[in-house]
C-alpha cells in the first residue's frame, strides 16, 4: 500500500473475498489524483490530515465498516464525485450525503437517519436491509428526496413512502420502482402522478387500499400486491402486468355502484401485452367484464387472460396460459362458472400461437384446448407443456393427449405439440 501510494494511480480496486475486514492504511487517502476507488471488506478510517479526493468521480464501497463522521467526510470531500455506491455497511447510523456533482446514488444497508443534498442527482437506488418495512414513525427517506427536482430514476425497497407537505412532484422522473413499501392511498397517488413517468413497478406494498394511477406517458406498468380498488388512466400504456396476491370474495357489481374493475381497461387503447394472474381475473370479472365489456383493445398482441378479454382483442396473435392443479374433488368441474350463459364466444381471427403450461391432463384443461381450437381459424400451433411434477399417472396423461389430438379444429393448419 505504501508503494502504491507513491505511484499515485488514478484507479484502485481492493477486494477481499473472506476473512476479517482489512484496515485501509492512511497513506491511501493521500493519493490526490485518484479518480476511481472501489473497496470491499475493508475498514475505512480517515486520517486527521485528510484533504479529500479532488479528482474522484466514482466511489464504490461494499461490505465495509466505518463511522458516521468518516463516511460523511469522505463523501463531502470529493467535489467531482459522480457515482456513489454504499452497500452492506456497519457502524453507520446517520448517513449524510452532500455531493454537488452526484448523478448516480445506490445505498443498500441499514441505517436510522438519512440526509441528502445532491441537486444534480438523476438516479437513486435505496434498499433498507430489514426484514420488515422501515419504521413507520420516521420519514427520512422522502424528506431527503424533496429537493431532487432533476431525478429521472428512483428505486426504493423496504422503505416508508410518506410525502412531506412541500412535495411538488418529480417533474423529470421516468422510472419508478417500489418494492416492499408502506404508504397510503393519497401519498402513492401523488408520487405516481409524474408527467414523464414511463415505467412503474409497484410490488408487495402495505397500507394501500384504493390504487390510483394517473400517468399519461406511462408505457410499462407492473402491479403485484393486494388492493381493493384500482383506478387506471394511462392512454399510452403498452405493457401491463397485474398480479393481485389475494383473492377477494367475488360479488357482482350491482345497480349504480361504481364499477372500478371495468374502468381499468377503458383507456388502454394502445396496450400490446397484458399479463393477469388468477386473483386479478377474479377482481376484473366482478360483475362487469362478463356482462358489459370495456373498450376495444385493438392493438393487443399477447394476453394471459379470460374469454371476456379475448372478445375485445381482435388483433390477438399470441396467447399463453399457465394452468394450476385444482383439488381432487374439482377435477371434473366445467371450465366456466355460472356466468357462462352470458358470454358471447369470441372469434380469434389473428391468433397464430397458443401455449398452455403446467398441463396435467385435467378435464377442464382439455375443454380449454377444445375452445381455443374452435375459436381460432388462423391458428398454426397450440403447444401443451406438461407439468413434470403432476400427480397423475402416465396412463391418464396419455388418455388426455389422445383426446387433444382428436379435437376438431377451425384451422386446417393447426398443430398440437405436447412437450
Amino acid at each position: 500500500m505504501h508503494m502504491l501510494s507513491r505511484k499515485k494511480p488514478s484507479s484502485i480496486t481492493i477486494e477481499f473475498s473472506c476473512g476479517n475486514y482489512y484496515k485501509i492504511p492512511s497513506c491511501l487517502f493521500s493519493i490526490s489524483d485518484l479518480e476511481y476507488l472501489q473497496i470491499e471488506r475493508c475498514i475505512i478510517s480517515l486520517p486527521r490530515q485528510f484533504e479529500g479526493f479532488k479528482q474522484l468521480t466514482v466511489l464504490n464501497l461494499k461490505y465495509f465498516s466505518s463511522t458516521d463522521s468518516d463516511i460523511n467526510n469522505l463523501i463531502s470531500s470529493c467535489p467531482r464525485l459522480n457515482t456513489l455506491r454504499l452497500k452492506y455497511f456497519k457502524g453507520i447510523n446517520r448517513l449524510r450525503i452532500q455531493a454537488q456533482a452526484l448523478q448516480v446514488l445506490e445505498v443498500k444497508g441499514s441505517f436510522e437517519d438519512f440526509h441528502l443534498h445532491a441537486p444534480n442527482l438523476s438516479n437513486v437506488y435505496v434498499t433498507l436491509n430489514k426484514t420488515k418495512v422501515a419504521d413507520r414513525s420516521k420519514n427520512y427517506m422522502m424528506q431527503a428526496f424533496v429537493s431532487l427536482t432533476g431525478i429521472e430514476a428512483l428505486v426504493m425497497k423496504r422503505c416508508m413512502v410518506a410525502l412531506p407537505q412541500m412535495f411538488e412532484g418529480f417533474k423529470r422522473l421516468s422510472v419508478l420502482n417500489l418494492k416492499y413499501i408502506y404508504s397510503t392511498d393519497a401519498d402513492i397517488a401523488n408520487l405516481i402522478s409524474c408527467p414523464w413517468l414511463k415505467t412503474l413497478h409497484l410490488k408487495y406494498f402495505e397500507g394501500i387500499s384504493c390504487l390510483r394511477i394517473q400517468a399519461p406517458a406511462l408505457q410499462h406498468l407492473e402491479v403485484q400486491g393486494n388492493f381493493e380498488d384500482l383506478h387506471l388512466h394511462a392512454p399510452n400504456l403498452l405493457y401491463l402486468t397485474l398480479d393481485k396476491t389475494e383473492t377477494e370474495q367475488c360479488d357482482a357489481v350491482a345497480g349504480d355502484k361504481k364499477n372500478y374493475p371495468k374502468e381499468v381497461f377503458v383507456s388502454l387503447t394502445s396496450i400490446e401485452e397484458l399479463s393477469i394472474n388468477g386473483p386479478s381475473l377474479t377482481y376484473l370479472s366482478e360483475g362487469c367484464l362478463l356482462t358489459k365489456p370495456p373498450g376495444v383493445l385493438d392493438r393487443l398482441r399477447k394476453v394471459l387472460g379470460a374469454c371476456s378479454i379475448f372478445r375485445n382483442a381482435p388483433m390477438l396473435r399470441e396467447l399463453e396460459i399457465q394452468s394450476f392443479s385444482r383439488p381432487d374433488d374439482s377435477w371434473s368441474q366445467p371450465i366456466w362458472d355460472h356466468d357462462q350463459t352470458e358470454i358471447e364466444e369470441p372469434t380469434l381471427h389473428h391468433l397464430l400461437t397458443a401455449t398452455i403450461t403446467g398441463f396435467v391432463g385435467l378435464e377442464y384443461e382439455v375443454d380449454l384446448v377444445r375452445l381455443l381450437l374452435r375459436w381460432s381459424p388462423a391458428l398454426e400451433e397450440l403447444k401443451v407443456v406438461r407439468d413434470d411434477e403432476d400427480v397423475l399417472n402416465d396412463a391418464c396423461m396419455c388418455e388426455s393427449l389422445t383426446k387433444l389430438l382428436a379435437l376438431p379444429r377451425a384451422s386446417t393448419k393447426a398443430k398440437i405439440i405436447a412437450i
